[in-house]
This record gives C-alpha cells, sequence and structure tokens, in this order.
C-alpha cells in the first residue's frame, strides 16, 4: 500500500512547500498549539490530536485525527463511524469523486482468513495526496499527507537502500 503513495509521489513529484494545507484549515508543519487555537475542543493523545463528531456529510460522523511527527502537523486521518450497510462510505466515495474526479490510483484487495476486504482510492490535488480506504463496506478512512512529505520519505528510503 505504500508503495501506491511512493509511486504517485514519485510520478508527481512537487517542490517542498512549507505549511501546505491538508485538511479544514490545518497545514502541514503547524504544531500542537497552533491546531489547538483552531480546534480548542480537541483531545490530545500522545502524537496526535483528536477532533470528534467531525461530519464530512450530515449523516456520517467521524473522528479526525491531526498526526504530529517532532511535534509539527505531518497528516491527516479521517476516521468514519461504523455504519450500517456501508452507506456512508459510499456517500464518501461519491462525494470525492464528485469533487476531485476519479481516482488517479485504486485498489482492492479480497478477505482472506486473517484479513477484510479492503478498497483504496487515491486522489492529488493542491499537492495533497487524498486516500481513502474502505474496510469490509462499513468502515472508511480518508488519509492526507502533501506529495512534498510523501516524496522527501521515498528519497530518505533510497538513501539507506529500502
Amino acid at each position: 500500500m505504500k508503495a501506491i503513495f511512493i509511486a504517485i509521489a514519485a510520478l508527481t513529484a512537487a517542490p517542498a512547500i512549507a505549511g501546505t494545507p491538508l485538511w479544514q484549515n490545518v497545514e502541514e508543519d503547524m504544531t500542537v498549539d497552533q491546531v489547538r487555537a483552531l480546534y480548542p475542543a480537541a483531545v490530545q493523545h500522545r502524537d496526535r490530536l483528536d477532533i470528534r463528531d467531525y461530519r464530512p456529510l450530515p449523516t456520517c460522523p467521524s473522528t479526525v485525527r491531526v498526526m504530529f511527527e517532532g511535534g509539527r502537523v505531518h497528516a491527516i486521518q479521517v476516521r468514519g463511524a461504523h455504519s450500517v450497510l456501508g452507506l456512508c462510505a459510499s456517500d464518501i466515495e461519491l462525494a470525492l469523486r464528485a469533487r476531485y474526479g476519479e481516482p488517479v490510483d485504486r485498489d482492492y484487495e479480497a478477505p482472506t482468513l486473517l484479513t477484510s476486504e479492503e478498497r483504496q482510492y487515491i486522489w492529488v490535488n493542491g499537492g495533497v495526496v487524498m486516500r481513502l480506504r474502505v474496510v469490509n463496506e462499513n468502515q472508511w478512512i480518508m488519509e492526507y499527507a502533501s506529495l512534498a512529505r510523501l516524496e522527501r520519505e521515498r528519497q530518505e528510503r533510497a538513501r539507506v537502500g529500502l
């Protein structure tokens, strides 16, 4: 799965942009205090802030996880609550297609005895890679990371021989 991000970053590499907007006024490299100023009700965890009861669509509750590395924002996850019949996952996918067009990449993993069914869709917009993961049709996770960050990670892996 990480290979998808790396491949897209390599194909669409962009120069590092300080403060790339990732989600709802949260920018890459913001500090915890800067994000707290925007979302004072966010709950602090070890390396993230959780913004609860965010609704990307009126009937689809979720929790936003603002992920920090070295005290600075590096990625965002919007984790949807489980939904009956997977209606939210389908509605989120349709809304993303309406806004950003067809995904630049998609992947499907069939369920096994040890794993769940999972579909992934990737869009790239404004220097941000957005990945929608749908697990067992009833759970969805939307992830946001900058192309510049993914390119830096790819270069670091290449430098150390991974």
